[in-house]
């Protein structure tokens, strides 16, 4: 893999952990603190609504999941990269 493809790859790795971290520090604050009216303000509006707690707590772990996805993905990558000898 030349230049171009190992900073195509950083720039991928780098922006999937920002986003995972980002999903975590967000949504998983917010429904810690119990503030998840927060989701309805500040990013996708009627996300969250009180009278559907169970729903509120899926979407809390599918948040979870995936931000824990992009994150180890993010941190992972470069051995993965070595591992295959890129």
């Amino acid at each position: 893999m030349g230049l171009t493809g190992f900073l195509l790859v950083a720039t991928v790795w780098i922006s999937a952990g920002i986003f995972g971290l980002y999903i975590v520090a967000f949504y998983g604050r917010n429904y810690l603190h119990g503030t998840m009216e927060n989701w309805n303000v500040y990013a996708l509006p009627n996300l969250y609504e009180k009278a559907y707690p169970l729903a509120t707590a899926g979407v809390a772990l599918h948040f979870l999941a995936v931000g824990t996805y992009h994150s180890t993905r993010f941190l992972w990558g470069p051995v993965i990269l070595e591992m295959f000898g890129f």
